[in-house]
């Protein structure tokens, strides 16, 4: 197994099996831990510190990543 030391590109590849994407698919779906429902305050992203900002960033990331599981259009067989 090769050792990263640095992010070099500015985008990651991350190779999941359909059940691993579908898993994650779900996580996302179903957690009480989504920002943009309830917020940071009591969440997983709850900083003692963060910004607007930072908390716009938190939520267009979760629903970026929700949306590309999406596309792929994962299904169980």
């Amino acid at each position: 197994m090769t050792e990263v030391t640095q992010i070099e590109e500015a985008t990651l590849c991350l190779n999941l099996s359909p059940d691993e994407g579908l898993f994650l698919l779900r996580l996302l779906k179903s957690s009480k831990d989504d920002p943009r429902i309830h917020g940071l305050i009591g969440t997983c992203f709850w900083f003692h510190s963060h910004s607007k900002t930072e908390e716009q960033c938190i939520k267009e990331t979760w629903t970026s990543v929700e949306q590309k599981l999406e596309a792929l259009k994962l299904a169980r067989k």
